[in-house]
């Protein structure tokens, strides 16, 4: 990801929460997490996500493994997908694994948990691009906590002009 991108990416897209504010911003809709401790606070806060994504580290360091709340963010989901996914990249994997695990939650309801042999770090832009209209994607603010999108056309269309001014997206990208 080119430098000059970067500070655009740190912009929130929508309110930072803590644990305590999920259930509230989130209210009923459809969610999507995207990080292990975010997965782990929306799966803590009774909520069942139709997709994680997860690559059992964070702040490029381990997860202390073993933990109850880790133990449910391993063990979630219908179906896993595992993807190579390098640090500030977006691979094609990683964005095929993010649609189908939408169509077949919209097709029968299965939940799919991502797990991302790398980085997970830039998932939240595609899950922003292709989740349900009026769905949330919830992703991790380093020491603040989450930010909770709720996804529609002007954040869809946000993202996809920001991902395509920062690198050569293929077919699969938006």
């Amino acid at each position: 990801m080119p430098d000059g991108f970067r500070e655009e990416f740190k912009r929130t897209l929508g309110p930072v929460v803590k644990d305590e504010g999920l259930l509230r911003t989130i209210g009923g809709r459809p969610v999507t997490a995207v990080g292990d401790v975010t997965a782990s606070s929306v799966l803590k806060a009774g909520l069942k996500p139709m997709l994680i994504i997860v690559d059992f580290g964070t702040r490029r360091g381990p997860l202390p493994m073993g933990d109850r709340d880790m133990e449910r963010v391993q063990t979630y989901g219908d179906r896993v997908v595992n993807v190579k996914n390098p640090a500030a990249v977006l691979t094609r994997d990683l964005w095929t694994a993010i649609k189908d695990a939408y169509a077949r939650a919209a097709m029968d309801g299965t939940s799919t948990r991502i797990e991302v042999d790398g980085e997970e770090d830039l998932a939240s832009l595609p899950c922003l691009i292709m989740a349900p209209e009026g769905s949330v994607v919830t992703y991790g603010v380093p020491s603040k906590g989450m930010t909770v999108v709720t996804t529609g056309k002007d954040i869809k269309e946000l993202v996809v002009r920001v991902l395509k001014g920062c690198t050569a997206l293929d077919e699969e990208g938006p």
